[in-house]
């Protein structure tokens, strides 16, 4: 691990403008120096910051809720727009038009326990090649989705080798309108040993996944 590499590591899971993370990335890379300077040894200023989703996660929670709200909405459009382009793979139904966006719960219609509750249950059962769990907490549209083939594909598009999974370090819930339907969309953000990526979804008012998607973490137009 370099000094490089590890605030990478951390700005990749920073959800703010290109800006916001060009501020981040040249604070840790200069405190970081800093330190250094001082006769402290890289291994034991990063064993003291914490681990990269940790350490976004507290950068996260500095950021206004507006930006970071923004931020995502971007992330919804380039979904809704692209089919497969280089390092994101989605799969999508009924999503052909660029959707609108809220806050999450600002109509009431979903509760944040129950909507995180799901979108874990989600990306624990694609970890674990759980099929039939998918294929439950689906809608039917989904049916010709979730399989072994299409599983497989999707992680080969993200990396050919993942490597094995070390922790989940954040979740983001909103709100979309799809043909003036409200659904809840969630992103679970991932860590593997060769890849950091998200799983995006899509979920219905019946607490059902009507789109699922994985997307390497900063793969955006950003």
């Amino acid at each position: 691990m370099t000094e490089k590499t590890y605030v990478k590591s951390i700005v990749g899971k920073v959800h703010g403008t290109k800006e916001t993370k060009e501020k981040y990335r040249k604070q840790l890379m200069d405190s970081i120096m800093e330190r250094e300077a001082n006769g402290e040894f890289l291994y034991d200023i990063a064993g003291q910051m914490g681990d990269p989703g940790m350490v976004a996660k507290r950068i996260n929670a500095e950021i206004p809720a507006d930006e970071r709200r923004s931020v995502v909405i971007k992330k919804v459009i380039f979904w809704a727009v692209l089919l497969v382009v280089a390092a994101i793979v989605i799969w999508r139904v009924d999503l052909y038009i660029t959707p609108q966006t809220s806050e999450f719960g600002s109509t009431g219609l979903f509760e944040e326990e129950a909507v995180t509750e799901l979108a874990m249950e989600a990306a624990e059962a694609f970890e674990h090649d759980d099929v039939d769990t998918l294929l439950a907490i689906s809608t039917d549209k989904m049916t010709d989705i979730f399989t072994m083939e299409n599983i497989e594909d999707a992680r080969s598009n993200i990396s050919d080798d993942i490597g094995d999974f070390i922790e989940y370090t954040d979740v983001v819930l909103f709100e979309t309108k799809q043909f003036q339907v409200d659904y809840a969309f969630a992103e679970v953000v991932v860590s593997h040993e060769n890849a950091d990526f998200m799983y995006i979804m899509m979920i219905d008012q019946d607490m059902k996944i009507s789109s699922f998607g994985l997307q390497t973490v900063g793969s955006s137009e950003e």
